[in-house]
């Protein structure tokens, strides 16, 4: 018995090694080796093509000479060629075992590749979703810090704004007007796979393109945090059989632009005077002063206000002045002489020219086994007050390894180190005070005393000659940025992958400041010598597995992949302030006099550690069937930290296609109709960017101050464990049409209804405690997109294009909480209308668009 079941037991064992035998057998045997030569309409050998067996990941790319070499799985197999700006083809096997192909320039670039998100790539044909492309040769076009500003007028529906002038800084970016109620609401930066807050220390040279996630079809796959949309940045990588090595070096110049003509001296001192006169202020006319005469040439501007300003009644002890650029006008009141010198902002403290200056040397190339890609850049923008600027440095590699062929390493890093020093450093109120001060000077300031020392003040320390006096102020604002990628892609079969992704940004941020003794006054200065140091860091780390299917079969494609994600955020910083330093240019806070109670009472500490956390399963399934009929589902289940009874939020997405000009019956329309698409989508996005802290909704305590020598604890914020996700519900619809292959027509609509809105709520002061985040109402955005590009004109050395954009958008409130007031008001002021009657407007409403201005019309 024990004997046959042995025997049994290895006639089995034998039985199945031999029909896997036989199987591995039979699928060697029907593999095969494909080659040929990839050309362009002229014959020219093209390289770098991408040559993929459909619905499998197996695939190759062109040589220097044009040629390639693939295994395919047997002679049902249909290659896919495609190249940036042409049009793709498609090639069945059959019993062929050498192919050659001619790609045709795709004017329009309807072969394009568009990132979706974790890796996922779809040709512009077979796009169901509302997603804009902007490529590298745009970006690479002018000088900028921030890539984003190249985006301006380029992108139906999104609306890019610099809100200030200070070099480096971000602009604003809102999609289809945002998701809040206000209009606000930035989008999701994803930069190479890793969730970002912004984009700032990205050097514009190394993106190779930018997409634009628009509907919540297309982000419902980023789930909780792309309810205002998502921007996906792909960075350079180098090309197979082909070796880069480039610099680049671009300056701008920036011409300061005026909106306002003020009066030179001569207007100013004869107006001030007249107006002085006649209103009866008489002692000013001879008064020290911008435009009285009492101003003494021997005193010293930085002791004494009778040295600040210039005018002075023409003397045979000042008529060498003249010689030495002043000027004379005669005195409307009393008809003598008066002499000046001329002041202008631009002498001190404003630029009428900043110099923007950007280099970059990059190196790139590959092989078969490996790409790689590094590049070093240098970025320097001066700001238009002297007392501005931004610096950066950055590093980038990238880098992928075939170690087997099933598996792939691929590597990323990105160093930045910036820069940058800021008006609002130095005085308050940032650059709209400091402009408005400089250009509303008096033009008739002393530039310098006899000797030929800068005169530093006028009225006191902020209004004057910055040039001079930033020497007497340490600022530093030093920022460090890092991230590094690490992955590896198996190939388990031809139709099956497994990513595995390990993405880590560290972001420190180190400030300065020291005040040295400087003038507030003539005559008067501050020693007190305040000091501050603040340190943060950062570190968010993203782990995530994608698997992924790919496959063909009969005129069918199918895509999906399925994923996991975690992500962490751990923030620490510290700070200190005080004064009373012995040393006037050394701004240790080690050196600040602890013993006298003025400095003791300044002396400030404080640290802070927060941790946020979030995990996602989310997945997507795209199909279609001969590119003719497209579908797409995503869905993302995400839990966040920082919500507390409701931390579990599911967002689906699902959208459609059909390109009908792929049917028969628009087989006479292929003269003059390329392409002709229908598509729509529905989908559902979350949001908690509005929480500011990761543990606001659990409360927030503080103490009391000192009451003989007893501290209390208060409640500055009450908790709210049961706030709920933000939802954002969008439709798209849009049709997309290109005409001769030289002309692309699109034309949209969309309405986005966000519902549950975040938003802070105010407490009576009588309450005791501050604002309360809740869900405040919902609000809809609708609006229409318009796109029409042409190439006119392109052959191998030309290419002349044109392109346009429009977006029409109305935003209405729909629901407020119950309050008592008509339409639930919440702030808003009282107005007079036509019939007399006292009505009330702005605010928010419901029903009413929120931020309309009213004022008031002559009648």
């Amino acid at each position: 018995m024990k004997q046959d079941f042995r025997f049994h037991t290895i006639r089995t064992v034998l039985a199945v090694v031999l029909a896997l035998f036989s199987a591995a057998v039979a699928g060697a045997q029907g593999r095969f080796t494909v080659t040929g030569k990839v050309s362009d309409a002229s014959g020219k050998p093209m390289v770098g093509v991408t040559i993929i067996e459909q619905g499998t990941t197996n695939g190759t790319t062109t040589g220097l000479d044009g040629t390639y070499s693939l295994v395919v799985k047997d002679d049902r197999s249909v290659l896919q060629f495609s190249s940036l700006g042409y049009t793709s083809q498609s090639v069945t096997v059959g019993s062929k075992n050498e192919i050659d192909v001619s790609l045709s320039e795709d004017a329009i670039n309807m072969s394009e590749v568009v990132v979706t998100g974790y890796g996922r790539t779809v040709t512009k044909d077979k796009l169901t979703a509302a997603i804009s492309k902007v490529s590298s040769d745009v970006l690479e076009k002018g000088v900028r810090s921030n890539a984003l500003t190249a985006l301006a007028g380029t992108v139906t529906g999104v609306r890019i704004a610099s809100t200030t002038g200070q070099p480096g800084a971000a602009p604003s970016i809102v999609i289809r007007g945002g998701a809040a109620l206000d209009g606000t609401g930035s989008p999701l930066y994803v930069i190479d796979g890793v969730q970002r807050e912004d984009m700032n220390d990205i050097n514009a040279n190394d993106i190779e393109s930018i997409e634009i996630l628009k509907d919540a079809a297309a982000t419902a796959l980023y789930g909780a945090r792309a309810n205002a949309g998502v921007v996906l940045v792909t960075t350079k990588r180098g090309r197979v059989g082909r070796v880069e090595i480039s610099f680049k070096a671009n300056v701008g110049l920036n011409y300061l632009r005026k909106t306002n003509e003020f009066l030179e001296a001569d207007d100013y001192l004869y107006y001030l005077r007249l107006a002085s006169y006649r209103s009866g202020n008489i002692a000013a006319l001879s008064a020290a002063g911008p435009f009285g005469t009492g101003n003494v040439l021997s005193a010293d501007g930085n002791k004494s206000a009778e040295g600040v300003y210039s005018p002075m009644f023409l003397s045979d002890e000042n008529v060498y002045l003249l010689k030495q650029g002043y000027k004379s006008m005669i005195d409307p009141i009393t008809g003598k002489t008066i002499i000046y010198s001329e002041f202008t902002a631009s002498d001190a403290s404003v630029r009428d020219l900043a110099l923007t200056q950007d280099y970059n040397i990059s190196a790139s190339g590959g092989n078969d086994r490996g790409r790689y890609y590094a590049s070093l850049g240098y970025y320097d923008e001066s700001g238009f007050p002297v007392i501005s600027y931004y610096k950066r440095l950055s590093f980038v590699t990238n880098g992928s390894y075939k170690i087997t062929p099933w598996l792939e390493s691929t590597s990323s890093l990105n160093f930045s180190r910036s820069d940058s020093r800021q008006v609002s450093d130095y005085i308050g109120g940032g650059e709209a005070n400091f402009f408005g001060i400089m250009f509303s000077a008096p033009p008739t300031m002393r530039h310098y005393n006899p000797d030929g020392e800068e005169i530093i003040p006028t009225t006191n320390w902020e209004n004057g000659n910055w040039d001079a006096a930033k020497s007497s102020f340490y600022r530093r604002n030093t920022n460090y940025r890092f991230t590094m990628n690490q992955g590896l892609n198996f190939r388990l079969t031809d139709h099956i992958t497994l990513k595995l992704n390990g993405m880590w940004y560290f972001n420190m941020y180190e400030k300065e400041k020291f005040n040295g003794t400087y003038l507030v006054n003539p005559g008067t200065s501050n020693s007190d010598h305040a000091a501050s140091a603040s340190y943060s860091r950062m570190l968010s780390q993203t782990y995530n597995a994608i698997a992924g299917y790919e496959n063909s079969w009969n005129d069918h494609n199918l895509s999906v992949i399925v994923g996991y994600e975690f992500y962490d955020k751990y923030n620490f910083g510290l700070s200190a302030g005080g004064q009373g330093s012995d040393f006037d240019d050394l701004p240790s806070l080690g050196y600040i006099d602890k013993t006298e109670d003025k400095n003791i009472s300044k002396i400030s500490m404080n640290s802070t550690h927060t941790r946020e956390r979030s995990m996602s399963f989310f997945g997507n399934a795209s199909y279609d069937w001969k590119g003719k009929y497209l579908f797409s589902f995503s869905a993302r289940y995400d839990g966040y930290s920082k919500l507390v009874n409701n931390k579990w939020g599911f967002f689906p997405g699902v959208s459609a296609a059909w390109n009908i000009h792929k049917e028969k019956f628009m087989e006479g329309t292929s003269r003059w109709l390329s392409s002709l698409k229908l598509r729509a989508g529905y989908g559902q996005n979350g949001n908690v960017n509005i929480l500011a802290g990761a543990y606001d909704l659990q409360g927030n305590y503080g103490k009391t101050g000192n009451y003989e020598d007893e501290y209390g604890i208060l409640i500055n914020k009450l908790p709210y464990p049961d706030l709920r996700w933000e939802k954002t519900t969008s439709v798209d619809v849009a049709v997309e049409a290109s005409f001769w292959n030289r002309l692309r027509v699109s034309v949209g609509a969309y309405n986005k209804l966000t519902s549950d809105l975040l938003a802070e709520v105010p407490f009576p002061s009588s309450a005791g405690v501050g604002n309360q985040y809740t869900n405040n109402g919902s609000v809809r955005n609708r609006g229409l997109e318009f796109e029409i590009d042409a190439t006119v004109f392109q052959n191998d050395d030309w290419k002349v294009r044109f392109g346009g954009n429009a977006t029409y958008m109305r935003s209405k409130i729909i629901q407020l909480p119950d309050n008592g007031n008509l339409n639930n008001r919440q702030g808003g002021q009282q107005v007079y209308n036509a019939a007399g009657d006292l009505i009330w407007v702005g605010g928010k409403q419901e029903g009413q668009e929120y931020g309309v201005a009213y004022a008031y019309r002559m009648i």
